[in-house]
């Protein structure tokens, strides 16, 4: 999300490059489901909010770099720090999310697992 409102700033300031607009129509939206999947994810309720906003983030960092690049915005080494700086965290969040591990504790949450933990039964009284 704040790649989105630092790319609003930019635009406020500037002509509004390509690469800014990316970050501001993609960014801005992915951030928020990131946000809003993170929450659900950790109320138990999907998964799959965090794998589709990390997904979309991760190619819209590329794409910018991609424009960026191709526009001649900005310098190589900036390019590269924004490839190496922003796109693992997105990236990493979607694979991890997307782990079976992960769906598995979702289920448990929810209380939808297959095999649920049978009822302990009460002790027997003891006999005098």
């Amino acid at each position: 999300m704040l790649w989105g409102l630092v790319g609003i700033v930019l635009l406020a300031g500037s002509d509004g490059g390509t690469g800014t607009w990316l970050g501001v129509v993609v960014g801005l939206p992915a951030g928020v489901a990131a946000v809003v999947g993170g929450v659900r994810l950790l109320a138990g309720a999907d998964r799959w909010f965090v794998v589709g906003a990390g997904a979309a983030l991760g190619l819209a960092v590329l794409l910018q770099a991609v424009v960026s690049a191709a526009n001649s915005y900005g310098s190589a080494f900036g390019q590269a720090l924004l490839v190496v700086f922003l796109l693992p965290p997105p990236v990493v969040a979607a694979v991890l999310a997307g782990l079976p591990v992960v769906g598995g504790w979702v289920e448990h949450v929810r209380g939808t697992t297959g095999a649920r933990l049978a009822q302990p039964t009460p002790p027997a009284p003891p006999t005098w």
